[in-house]
């Protein structure tokens, strides 16, 4: 009766599934020659890779180190059988033994670095010239002792075990379908396979690229200076004139058409007063519980101008962010451990370096602000096709600031009763326009 081993197990393995030496290599990151050895059993496969073959050729580690599939009937999963845990004690012993060879190999370069230093520093009377040397000893002993240690790393953590358990675990307590659908591998490649067949192959480099180069020309605009225009009218007229421009005229209709129904945990209404005219300056909502009723609210506000984007997109994003920190304050949360999240809208970039700059221009302003008031943005989304023929929208970067806080702290912003004061914070201007905050 044949004798079955590993390495005739990988063979037919191999073959059954219309593979070369060569091909597997590939796979695993090897030379054809040690894939020879392993299928002659004059060497083993490094413990590392005993999970990444059993991966490729669809059995179990175990079943891979006893040399034969498991019976039928045999659980899955089952404890490992003697011949099988003899194999893993053989391919451990040889593992020791490498990393105790590159432990002292690793160690006599270290040495050996020292003593040349010492010697040209000593009797040639070359201290340059013996750090040089040694410095190439001890980078030659690093390296040696890099790549054994990641190798026991992977050998320690390269099998699917615990953690995907473990994340599996989670996912069902959360009631989500989880599935194992890749094993990360050194290779900096892709692979996909359908049927026993490759049919993606792509390297890092091309899927970091999208396949596209990713660089572009970009020249930021001299930034204009906004000022708001000049006027002599009284003030009812200004008041009648700011209430009838489209930056600040009623959006009721424009909040009616999405929604502006309450849920059972909205704490405001979209329009508030005696004759629901005052719109809300921020969202505000409790954070259901299962069991108990809840006493914490998130609370959303925005804020963007678009005549300050206009005129130039670092004040306008920095605007936009001070702005929505702004409604936060006064919606009743407070601004520390508040987060952003940004909604970009420009022009369609075709090329030209100074429309590349507006955007550019727009995240440095973004950027500052959070760095000024320390809060900081998790995420947001873009677009690049604000464009009609000759029209295009303004440098458009809105800021969502989110915050959570008690729920009795909220505040409408409307007029609650004739007497109440009302108070007005007037910020401080640096020369180039932006608030001191």
């Amino acid at each position: 009766m044949e004798k079955k081993t590993m390495g005739s197990f990988l063979a037919a393995l191999r073959r059954a599934n219309g593979m070369t030496q060569k091909e597997l290599a590939e796979r695993l990151n090897v030379s054809d020659k040690s894939v020879s050895r392993w299928e002659r059993d004059d060497g083993a496969p490094d413990l590392a890779l005993i999970p990444v073959i059993a991966e490729v050729f669809g059995v179990t580690c175990d079943e891979l180190l006893r040399g034969e599939r498991a019976a039928a009937g045999e659980e899955q999963g089952a404890q490992s059988t003697p011949k099988g845990e003899q194999q893993k004690k053989h391919l451990l012993a040889a593992s020791l033994s490498r990393f105790r060879s590159r432990c002292c190999i690793a160690l006599a370069l270290a040495a050996a670095g020292f003593l040349v230093a010492m010697a040209c520093n000593s009797a040639l009377d070359r201290a340059l010239l013996g750090f040089f040397l040694g410095a190439a000893f001890f980078v030659a002993a690093a390296a040696v002792e890099t790549v054994q240690l990641n190798a026991a790393f992977l050998a320690v953590h390269g099998e699917e075990g615990e953690d995907v358990d473990a994340f599996r675990a989670l996912a069902d307590e959360e009631n989500l379908e989880s599935t194992a659908v890749a094993v990360v591998t050194e290779s900096p490649r892709m692979v996909m396979e359908w049927n026993g067949r490759t049919i993606v192959d792509m390297s890092r480099e091309f899927l970091n690229s999208n396949g596209a180069p990713k660089y572009a020309d970009v020249r930021v605009e001299p930034q204009q200076p906004y000022a708001r225009p000049a006027c002599d009218a009284s003030f009812p007229e200004r008041i009648k004139e700011m209430a009838g421009s489209l930056d600040f005229c009623s959006r009721r209709g424009l909040a009616e058409r999405f929604d502006s129904t309450n849920g059972a945990c909205s704490l405001l209404m979209p329009f508030g007063g005696k004759y629901q005219k005052t719109p809300a300056q921020a969202m505000a909502s409790l954070i259901p519980l299962p069991d108990k009723n809840a006493e914490t609210a998130s609370v959303m506000s925005y804020g963007f101008h678009p005549c300050l984007g206009e005129k130039g997109p670092y004040l306008g994003a920095y605007q936009a962010v001070v702005e929505s920190i702004a409604r936060l304050v006064a919606a009743g949360a407070g601004w520390r451990g508040a987060h952003l999240t940004f909604q970009e809208y420009f022009e369609r970039m075709t090329g030209e370096a100074e429309k590349w700059g507006r955007p550019l221009s727009a995240l440095l302003g973004a950027l500052e602000a959070q760095l000024d008031l320390g809060v900081a943005a998790i995420g947001g989304k873009d677009s690049m096709s604000g464009s009609f023929e000759q029209m295009h929208v303004p440098p458009t970067l809105v800021s969502f600031a989110v915050q959570v806080c008690d729920s009795t702290r909220v505040i409408s912003p409307e007029f609650k009763a004739a007497g109440h004061a009302i108070g007005l914070i007037r910020p401080t201007y640096r020369p180039n326009g932006l608030p001191e905050v």
